[in-house]
């Protein structure tokens, strides 16, 4: 079959997808639960630590979250009010959304699991980056910048759904085309469908627009494209990139944030790779 005719199929599977939204994935029910929690005014840190409690593997990621470089304190907290009273409900929300995604696309297929691997990489890289950034630049809340930079991902994750029940799955370098052309319009679909605010949503819309200016101060686009431009130098040394200092996030950097190293990064990345590895381990 002919590598034209090959990818044909692949945009009419993937266009069935889209169509039928109905196998896309849905949030757990412990997520759904959390965040109607948070948006009810009534709900107190002890409601929600007895919610969070629920889930070992949450409650283990929001203890670790609350001693992470994005909120470093004097002393880590011994209860999960505690955290929670550091983490506060934004970021409860955000770091059970961020662990969310980690739990919705189970992949057996070897061939479409090295895919999701690659892919899995980069969100967890680009969150990482995103959350020193936001934290080291002063952006708050920090780990708004995390989520949402994980967020950015799941349409190139989603994707791979596509491909579960047909014989011949795409190579890397098509699955990247394809990833191009149809993982942001998949992933918008997905943010629609799990109610994330639109307003982030046209946010991640905007990723990865380098020239795309922002008002004033510094803003949430500003350090999402910042740190997918560094995740994309890490992952992709070979790939093609504007040069830092013409990007309108960078431009809004003031001394000494706006420091260079000689790859043409900023840097603030390159200073602080041991807690980026960190982060990446806690995302991971």
């Amino acid at each position: 079959m002919s590598e034209p005719r090959r990818y044909e199929i692949y945009r009419s599977v993937i266009a069935k997808v889209l169509k039928d939204q109905e196998h896309l994935p849905s949030l757990p029910a412990i997520t759904l639960k959390i965040r109607r929690a948070i948006n009810d005014p009534n709900t107190t840190n002890e409601t929600l630590a007895m919610l969070v409690g629920s889930d070992p593997a949450l409650s283990a990621l929001l203890i670790k979250s609350a001693s992470s470089p994005m909120y470093r304190t004097v002393s880590t907290p011994k209860t999960m009010e505690g955290v929670i009273s550091i983490i506060g409900f934004t970021g409860v929300n955000n770091i059970v959304m961020a662990h969310s995604i980690n739990s919705l696309f189970v992949i057996r297929h070897p061939v479409i699991k090295k895919l999701y691997n690659i892919s899995r990489k980069r969100q967890v890289v680009k969150g990482a980056m995103s959350g020193l950034l936001a934290h080291k630049l002063g952006y708050r809340p920090a780990d708004e910048a995390l989520m949402v930079s994980l967020l950015s991902e799941v349409g190139t994750l989603a994707l791979l759904s596509a491909f579960k029940d047909i014989p011949d799955i795409p190579d890397t370098e098509t699955y990247f085309r394809l990833c191009r052309d149809y993982s942001k319009s998949l992933g918008v679909i997905l943010l629609i469908k799990w109610n994330i605010d639109q307003k982030l949503i046209d946010i991640i819309k905007h990723c990865g627009r380098w020239e795309k200016p922002t008002e004033g101060t510094l803003e949430l686009l500003d350090v999402i494209n910042l740190g997918l431009y560094h995740t994309i130098k890490y992952t992709s040394p070979k790939a093609q990139l504007p040069a830092l200092d013409t990007l309108a996030a960078y431009q809004k950097l003031k001394p000494p944030y706006n420091a260079m190293d000689k790859s043409n990064r900023l840097s603030l990345i390159t200073n602080n790779t041991a807690a980026i590895r960190g982060m990446i381990q806690l995302l991971q």
